[in-house]
């Protein structure tokens, strides 16, 4: 069964214990409901808010946010007539989907599936994964102390900044002038 909610408090109570097996990786979906049940929301057009279910458990869930990509809760492979039926209902709301999030096997072939009835090509963004702290090791302090950044620290921290955001963000732009506002202030 597929089911759509109007309302976050709603589709948190069918959905919650579902996601919250998997906390870290839904972790995003979640805080989006609950914001949106405890805040509520003031934009025009309400998240979209979609479980499949199974056998009367859920197996698959959807959350969108307006002009943000659609989140898939993670699966190795999603039923396929979980997403005929998010396809189907995306289309007939007539959602503009901007990008997919999700397990790479069922983001692809949502993004190869909603390409083939639209007029967008797919391609691929970011490649990111789940890390779910389980333990902490206390640690000893190492030697030395904290400092604020000054003048003759600029080119090496531009170094860090343009090497950390070439890895992380493969389109951010590079940009020193960041860098040395940063130290300034």
């Amino acid at each position: 069964m597929f089911q759509r909610f109007d309302t976050a408090p709603a589709f948190l109570d069918a959905a919650c214990d579902f996601l919250e097996a998997k906390e870290a990786a839904n972790s995003l979906m979640l805080e989006i409901a609950q914001c949106a049940a405890d805040h509520g929301w003031d934009e025009p057009t309400p998240p979209f808010f979609a479980l499949a279910s199974e056998h009367g458990r859920p197996a698959f869930a959807a959350v969108m946010t307006p002009s943000h990509n659609l989140l898939l809760s993670p699966s190795d492979e999603a039923p396929s007539w979980a997403l005929d039926a998010l396809l189907d209902n995306l289309r007939a709301e007539d959602w503009a989907v901007p990008g997919v999030s999700g397990s790479p096997a069922v983001a692809e072939e949502f993004a190869e599936r909603w390409a083939a009835d639209t007029d967008v090509q797919v391609r691929a963004g970011m490649d990111l994964r789940i890390h779910q702290l389980v333990s902490v090791s206390r640690l000893e302090n190492p030697p030395g102390a904290f400092r604020a950044a000054e003048e003759p620290d600029i080119d090496l921290l531009g170094e860090w900044t343009i090497v950390f955001l070439a890895e992380a963000v493969p389109d951010y732009p590079e940009d020193e002038v960041t860098v040395r506002e940063a130290v300034h202030d």
